[in-house]
């Protein structure tokens, strides 16, 4: 295959020796590889059922022609191979600048975007070992390497800079036209995105169509429709890297429609009628240029059919995205671990080291249990996405085959299982991930809440990740009626075909039991208030939350035995998700609409 390749080094050295340095402003060690130096996720990925998954997205190794592996032990060659270079990127070359990425910013100068000096470096090393085109088939220049692989790059990518991964990431729009576009539009557009030669643009939201798409109202009037092109007329805000080569937007066809269907998504190719007309001044993330960008009659090129853009074509994006942001908000958070790991051996007060308090070990106890946990319950969503990803590629490419029928219903379970998991994962990890860089800053005090250390920076990047692609309250609300509905039991059933049956320690086992009996009480409960929307909506968190500790507490049992440090972890994390499965269930069981009913004497006071 077109393998990834190793770029030169700053200064010139291209080898493979690790190396070690200090970073002179924010004093944080810049170790050689990222994807060695997390043995976490190391070991995660070496534990993915890999001839469940690689079999089918190489069409049974049927691809050597192509570039494909031959085996699957050629296949997982050239996966480790692939995050060790990543890795290897994102410690040597990206992380030692990535402060400085902060500090300079973007830039609008004459209508076009500006990324800092650095960036652009940290992108063309991307670039140059062909890493921009990941999940890409290979006939359009990607590698066609798994979801779960790319999942992994984007948490390395965004332990090491969290604004570059939002640049890195939209690789993705390339996939979404190479699965939903016409041949002669992937031939177009997509290589070059793979290659890493086009710059991508996600443009969905507006003034009054932030997490409500469906209200969208930029116009798309057709000028050759048998050729798919139309003209966009609007304003679009919140476009993560506005005004880059090629940007999707999704834009309302139907005249006279109001509703999701009446909207279409387009490839529009950067030109003077895209203007961007602002760069979002940001709390965090300051790398990533968020733009306000107007569409005066800019030519859109129709990705697959009307009307469906919004209901299948962003759908599909959105749910990637998700992965992609709970992968960033790992990768920000472990960065966070590691330094305050680092941080409080090295720091004294009182004559000691302050790891040696108590309260501090506890601290770092609970971050490392919140950062595996959200791994554990992300990259077994990748692992579906996977094997959906398979099947649906086999279905396309063997119609006839005399296994389609089973195919067709196993694609329609991992469907159903994808639509609970992705908004479960990037819930849970953004929340964790940004209680865990809160706690970083905690342990670092004063030191901390400088610029020097580097976590002020990683707080304000992470704040985000509970925010886009859907804030938390989004992904609570959409899921907490598939889990009453049946959802928790769906979610148990995949999850339980990986616990072990012999070697689990028995007091983990039970703490995970009661996990799962607290979540089926839930569900049984609400399930009987169905008709109370609004409570429904009440208890979502509650709901959500006993979920996605019973899919992090099942991956750590399958876990357990890899090492002492992830039986001590996951023992951990199952005694704190038994405590908080109580709180959860009692608040469910309570009925409490304190929130519903007397809200108007809460906010009185501030309305007089």
């Amino acid at each position: 295959m077109n393998a990834p390749t190793r770029p030169a080094r700053p200064g010139g050295s291209s080898g493979k020796t690790p190396r070690a340095g200090v970073d002179a402003r924010t004093r944080e060690v810049v170790l050689a590889n990222f994807y060695r130096d997390t043995k976490d996720l190391e070991s995660v990925l070496a534990h993915v059922p890999w001839g469940d998954l690689v079999p089918f997205l190489e069409e049974e190794f049927a691809l050597v022609a192509e570039g494909g592996p031959a085996s699957l032990e050629e296949a997982r060659e050239i996966h480790d191979a692939v995050l060790e270079l990543v890795g290897e990127i994102a410690g040597d070359v990206i992380a030692p600048t990535a402060d400085e990425v902060d500090r300079v910013g973007t830039r609008l100068v004459d209508g076009r975007v500006h990324l800092a000096p650095a960036t652009e470096k940290h992108l063309t090393a991307l670039r140059e070992a062909q890493l921009m085109g990941f999940v890409i088939d290979r006939r359009f220049g990607g590698q066609n390497l798994p979801t779960t692989l790319y999942t992994a790059s984007v948490e390395i990518v965004s332990r090491a800079c969290a604004s570059l991964m939002n640049i890195y990431a939209l690789q993705a729009c390339g996939e979404t036209i190479q699965n939903f576009g016409t041949e002669e539009l992937a031939r177009r557009f997509v290589p070059g995105i793979a290659s890493g030669e086009s710059s991508t643009c996600m443009s969905l939201s507006e003034p009054d169509a932030g997490s409500a798409l469906g209200s969208v109202t930029t116009r798309a009037v057709a000028v050759d429709e048998a050729k798919g092109l139309f003209r966009l007329t609007g304003t679009k805000i919140f476009c993560t890297n506005g005004g880059a080569d090629v940007t999707l937007v999704l834009a309302r066809t139907e005249e006279g429609s109001t509703d999701a269907r009446g909207l279409s998504l387009f490839v529009v190719p950067r030109s003077d009628r895209v203007v961007v007309t602002k760069i979002e001044e940001k709390l965090g993330l300051h790398g990533s240029p968020t733009c306000a960008v107007a569409l005066e009659g800019a030519d859109g090129w129709l990705i697959g059919e009307r009307r469906r853009g919004l209901t299948r074509y962003v759908l599909a994006l959105i749910h990637g995205a998700r992965l992609e942001v709970a992968a960033q908000a790992i990768g920000i958070a472990q960065g966070a671990l590691h330094a305050t790991v680092r941080y409080v051996r090295e720091r004294r007060q009182f004559g000691r080291a302050i790891q040696d308090f108590a309260p501090v070990r506890q601290q770092v106890l609970e971050m490392e249990t919140r950062v595996r946990a959200a791994r554990r319950l992300t990259y077994r969503t990748a692992e579906v996405v996977d094997r959906l990803r398979g099947l649906v590629r086999m279905l396309r490419t063997h119609p006839g085959d005399a296994r389609a029928d089973a195919w067709r219903t196993e694609q329609k379970r991992l469907s159903s299982l994808e639509d609970l998991l992705t908004p479960l994962a990037k819930y849970a990890a953004a929340e964790w991930g940004n209680e865990v860089c809160y706690r970083a800053l905690q342990l670092h005090g004063g030191y901390g809440y400088c610029r020097d250390y580097g976590i002020e920076r990683r707080v304000r990047d992470v704040r985000v990740t509970n925010l886009y692609e859907g804030t938390s309250e989004i992904q609570v609300g959409g899921v907490v009626g598939l889990l009453v509905a049946g959802g928790i039991e769906e979610l148990y059933l995949e999850l339980s075909r990986t616990i072990p049956v012999a070697g689990v320690d028995p007091e983990s086992r039970r703490r995970f039991d009661a996990v799962v009996a607290a979540a089926r009480a839930g569900a049984a409960h609400l399930a009987g208030k169905a008709d109370d929307k609004a409570l429904l909506q009440l208890r979502a968190r509650s709901m959500a939350d006993l979920a996605a500790d019973l899919v992090a507490g099942a991956e750590f049992l399958r876990h357990a035995s890899i090492d002492e440090a992830t039986a001590v972890v996951g023992k951990a994390f199952l005694g704190e998700a038994e405590q908080r499965s109580v709180h959860a269930l009692d608040l469910i069981r309570r009925g409490d609409r304190t929130a519903l009913d007397a809200y108007e004497a809460v906010v009185a006071p501030y309305l007089a």
